[in-house]
Order: C-alpha cells, then structure tokens, then sequence
C-alpha cells in the first residue's frame, strides 16, 4: 500500500496545491500518512521519520528540548481528500479511502487484458508504472512476453 501513496502518485490538482504545505513531512518530504506534530514548536512529521529521528539519539528536528509528538487528527482529514494515480495504469484516480479496495479488486477487475511486449518494451513498462513483479508467459515462435493481469 505504501508504494502507491507516494507524492509523485498525488493527482497535482487545486486541492492538492491547497493543502501542500500541510500534508508533506518535514523530514522526508513525502505525504504524512500518520501525521504527528511535536508539542513544543508545532511542526509536523510523518510517524515513522520522527520515530526513526528520536531512535537515533534525537528529539525533535528544530531542537526542542523535551518535546512530545502527537497525532494530528485535522492534518490526517486533509489527507483523506486527496486523489492518488492507480499505479497499475488503468488511470484511475482514487480518493485515499478507497486505495486498499482499488489495489486489492477495483483495478484488477478493469485490467483483465494481455498485452504483447517484447522484453525491452516489458523491461520500460514495469519501470514506468513502478512494477516490480509481473505475470507474463512467452510465446517462442514469435519472442514476444505477453502480460496477463489477474
């Protein structure tokens, strides 16, 4: 789930330029899933960069002494509105509520199709669309992979 909420899957649209600034980590710059805020200056992380940031002997990244970190409940409402690209390529655009049901039935219900590809072709397909592994079979008589999306 984490590979499709990835900035660069966010649908660049008002709503996202709107609420840019207060959706995106200040450590790792990515979209704050579980947003946490430190007590003391106010400033927002994601939950693992400020666990993964005090695990290696800091505090908070602005140099609060004894700061608290709590989630931010208004910070994670503004996350729910955005719209992310399914990865998968059919072009869906998915409100972040829905992207479990999407990954897991939606998209796959949409791609039951093959495509012919030779290996070059496969090789930039997965690349582009940010897939790791692939179901395909190749047909020897004409060298070519063929992808099936179950």
């Amino acid at each position: 789930m984490e590979q499709f909420l990835k900035i660069e899957n966010i649908v660049k649209d008002e709503l996202f330029k709107e609420l840019k600034e207060d959706i995106i980590c200040e450590i790792c710059q990515g979209l704050m899933v579980i947003p946490m805020q430190c007590t003391k200056c106010q400033n927002t992380f994601c939950q693992k960069c400020i666990e993964v940031w005090q695990k290696k002997g800091g505090n908070c990244p602005y140099n609060c002494n004894d700061a608290q970190f709590i989630k931010v409940i208004e910070k994670k409402r503004m996350i729910r509105k955005i719209k992310f690209k399914c990865i998968k390529g059919c072009g869906a655009e998915v409100p972040f509520d829905d992207i479990e049901k999407h990954f897991n039935s939606d998209c796959f219900q949409k791609k039951k199709t093959m495509k012919l590809m030779n290996k070059e072709e496969l090789s930039k397909y997965k690349e582009k669309n940010r897939i790791k592994k692939i179901g395909y079979f190749t047909c020897k008589n004409i060298n070519k992979h063929y992808i099936y999306f179950i």
